[in-house]
């Protein structure tokens, strides 16, 4: 038996991306057939009220018939977090096969991971060792090197490494789960993977609207805690990971963290742009928008230039921008080769490779050939997979993927601890340093490119952002 404890039942996240995600997983059949979803919050709902809270709040398009069959399927308790007697009484509520899986998600606020999973543990819901009792986490783990220590500590006294899942939803996106089939099962790519015929590449995630509800966090945060601590580290970390072994989940996880501990940038003051967005009428600024403190030194855009102290990657520069309020939505991974060592061909535009993430799936080739016609002129020409325009395309939302291979027990989509440890030094040591940067905000345009500091940051080197 399955049993999924999902904490946090009435509140955005599991409303917008949990409910669609387990029911997509329902309606296809990817759940064990004895599965029991037991959602839990501390609002006085009995089942059949938290049924109608659904209906009523669950948006989206779907087979009414298999919807409220899965509805049904759903038992409500209410519970207050730091209550112990309210979990020996769901223990008592949900007892039974002692082998059964048991999934507790919290998708709850960070400070309620503590006192969750302590009193999980002493209502013998959580035992720890039992790689068949396991706990989801979302992110932000912690808004520091400190707190996520703290957190850390307190977790391995209930439970080991191997019942964690740290989620961070954009390892369940269909094009990064590529980034490793596409490396490593085409040999025109693996061989070229490295400092020999790279010459840089840029990661950026941006988007085009401001902080909307999520202004009370995002202030205390900022886009490099919020973006760049998780999810562009992450990418980053699959893109540059040399790869040892087997190319089992221990080999790439332990890749991936020796990446994340050989990140550098040579000059904060340099390479390090961060900005905020003003108004322009339309548009309010930053600080105008509602849970902002109205002198905020918050960043809602950063780019910067690191470097991978690694072999493979001597004199590659990697580029990192994200941002709100930008000029489109758009994510994806640019990889940018060098030039011919040839003659006539030394000054040929350069090759680029994109891995596009949104807002299509799929990868974008630039290569050179000869002008029809003409003995000695090139042409630029473009290659493309387009994943998500394929007929019939359904990719599983990322939200579906990660619970689904929770469920089964793989850790290959979530961030260990040492990856954490390790995205937090280097964050923590860029913020330290880069102090004066927050005094001199640059301020950008709503819609625009971002500020032009950042575009600035490219040019010195010869270089453009390819998006935006």
């Amino acid at each position: 038996m399955t049993k999924i404890f999902l904490f946090g039942a009435t509140g955005d996240l599991s409303v917008r991306k949990l409910y669609p995600a387990l029911y997509e997983l329902f309606s296809r059949d990817r759940l064990p057939e004895d599965t029991q979803i037991i959602c839990i919050s501390r609002r006085p709902y009995d089942t059949e009220q938290f049924h109608s809270f659904l209906i009523d709040n669950v948006g989206g398009t779907r087979d009414v018939k298999k919807w409220f069959t899965f509805i049904k399927k759903l038992t409500y308790f209410q519970l207050s977090f730091p209550v112990l007697e309210d979990y020996i009484a769901l223990k008592e509520e949900v007892d039974g096969d002692a082998d059964s899986v048991n999934i507790f998600y919290l998708a709850t606020a960070p400070q309620f991971f503590k006192p969750i999973v302590e009193h999980l543990s002493s209502a013998d819901l959580l035992r720890n060792g039992n790689l068949n009792n396991r706990i989801v986490f979302e992110k932000p783990f912690g808004k520091n090197l400190q707190t996520a220590r703290e957190i850390n500590d307190h977790l391995v006294q209930y439970v080991v490494e191997d019942q964690i899942y740290r989620m961070d939803h954009y390892l369940g996106k269909e094009m990064i789960q590529n980034i490793m089939m596409l490396r490593f099962s085409n040999m025109i790519y693996d061989a070229s993977w490295n400092k020999d015929y790279i010459d840089h590449i840029q990661i950026t995630v941006a988007e085009s609207v401001g902080v909307m509800e999520r202004a009370q966090y995002y202030d205390k945060a900022g886009a490099i805690r919020d973006m760049i601590q998780s999810h562009l580290l992450q990418m980053l970390s699959l893109v540059a990971l040399t790869p040892e072994g087997t190319l089992d989940s221990e080999d790439i996880l332990r890749s991936k963290t020796e990446v994340l501990k050989a990140l550098y940038i040579e000059d904060v003051k340099k390479d390090v742009v961060i900005g905020q967005y003003s108004g322009n009428g339309e548009v309010k600024a930053y600080r105008e928008e509602k849970g902002v403190a109205p002198d905020s030194r918050t960043e809602t855009y950063a780019a910067m230039k690191l470097k991978v102290d690694l072999p493979r990657w001597e004199g590659v520069d990697f580029y990192l921008q994200t941002g709100k309020r930008l000029e489109k939505k758009v994510s994806e991974i640019v990889i940018v080769y060098k030039c011919p060592n040839l003659g006539t061909y030394r000054d040929c535009p350069q090759n680029v490779m994109v891995i596009e993430i949104y807002p299509q799936e799929g990868m974008r080739f630039k290569f050179n050939m000869k002008k029809p016609g003409e003995t000695k002129t090139l042409i630029t020409r473009e290659m493309e997979f387009c994943q998500s325009c394929m007929i019939d395309y359904a990719a599983p939302e990322a939200y579906e993927t990660l619970i689904y291979e929770v469920v089964n027990g793989n850790h290959d989509l979530f961030t260990r601890w040492d990856e954490v440890w390790n995205e937090w030094v280097f964050v923590e040591k860029m913020l330290n340093e880069c102090t004066n940067l927050q005094e001199n905000l640059q301020y950008y345009e709503p819609g625009s490119k971002g500020p032009k500091a950042a575009g600035d940051l490219l040019l010195r080197d010869g270089r453009s952002w390819y998006s935006l």
